[in-house]
């Protein structure tokens, strides 16, 4: 493949090589650009993910307080607990 493209490359005009590399250039650019936003999709979803669950861990752990957290009036003493 290299040699097909050296070979290609040497019947061109210097100025037709360079806008060839450029074009490819921005090709590869704009695949990189649009992979890297789907890697930044990707994360984003990771982190809510990550979040939700920690919210589901910190709301479990609130449901699992003991009803009674508050002081406890007994009738007919006067005290609280």
């Amino acid at each position: 493949m290299l040699q097909f493209r050296n070979n290609y490359m040497q019947g061109l005009n210097e100025n037709v090589i360079e806008e060839l590399i450029e074009l490819i250039g921005e090709s590869n650019k704009a695949e990189l650009e649009k992979k890297w936003t789907q890697i930044k999709i990707l994360e984003l979803e990771l982190n809510l993910r990550k979040s939700r669950k920690e919210l589901m861990l910190n709301n479990s752990k609130r449901q699992l307080k003991p009803i009674h957290a508050f002081p406890i009036l007994k009738l007919g003493t006067g005290v609280c607990l």
